[in-house]
């Protein structure tokens, strides 16, 4: 048994001798050792793409939450818009428009859907429509009126000589735009949905600063119209 187990490790040690010291004892030895190396990782990586090329095409998955599909081009993206919108009409609820819209399917931000196109055909029939536009022309100009008018009054009757303070209409208008800059600005929770409470990128909180400077401005009109409404002093 003794003599058994010599033998065995005699073996394998000039087994292990002859694949990996004896090679390297001279340069011949240690370039032809490189060439093979090299011959068969070209040959594995060969097979590999053989392999990888036989199977069927899987669709691309969509990464997390969204579906996208990157467009760098301005000319084929307005070629999208143009002749191409019912095919990518569907709009991803991103966190900024679940913020604006307090959770609410609203005209624009509706994905692709019954909701959608029943309101898009309200819209159209409705409310963007020749009749309603000639309807709403007297209303517009009388609205435009009482705004110069108002400029006027602050301009002639203000104590610091006719100084109208802008301060208030640059906010708004800078909110504006930079809620339409945050609504498809995507953040990582656009993709992960349960990272949206961590606020990684403070992405989460500059939305809702700018949903409040909105509403600051915009709840007590709305609510002052709709009390006008029902006392009946508006039509």
């Amino acid at each position: 048994m003794d003599i058994f187990l010599g033998l065995y490790f005699q073996i394998t040690m000039e087994i292990c001798y002859s694949m990996f010291i004896a090679p390297f004892t001279t340069m011949l030895s240690f370039s032809t050792l490189l060439v093979f190396i090299t011959v068969a990782l070209c040959y594995l990586f060969k097979l590999q793409w053989q392999r990888n090329a036989q199977k069927p095409k899987q669709p691309d998955l969509p990464p997390g939450n969204v579906h996208m599909v990157p467009v760098t081009c301005t000319e084929i993206s307005l070629q999208f818009l143009r002749k191409q919108d019912a095919s990518f009409a569907s709009r991803p609820f991103t966190m900024a428009i679940d913020v604006l819209s307090k959770g609410h399917l609203t005209t624009i931000f509706s994905p692709l859907g019954d909701q959608r196109r029943k309101m898009k055909r309200v819209m159209v029939r409705e409310i963007l429509s020749q009749e309603k536009h000639r309807w709403l022309h007297e209303k517009r100009v009388k609205e435009v009126d009482n705004l110069m008018h108002c400029i006027l009054s602050q301009w002639e009757n203000g104590d610091e000589g006719g100084l109208v303070d802008l301060r208030l209409e640059e906010e708004y208008v800078d909110t504006i735009f930079a809620c339409v800059i945050l609504l498809y600005s995507f953040c990582i929770f656009d993709y992960l949905p349960f990272l949206r409470y961590l606020d990684l990128e403070g992405h989460d909180k500059i939305v809702e600063d700018a949903t409040s400077v909105l509403e600051k401005y915009n709840n007590p009109i709305i609510g002052d119209t709709i009390q006008q409404w029902i006392d009946g002093k508006k039509h």
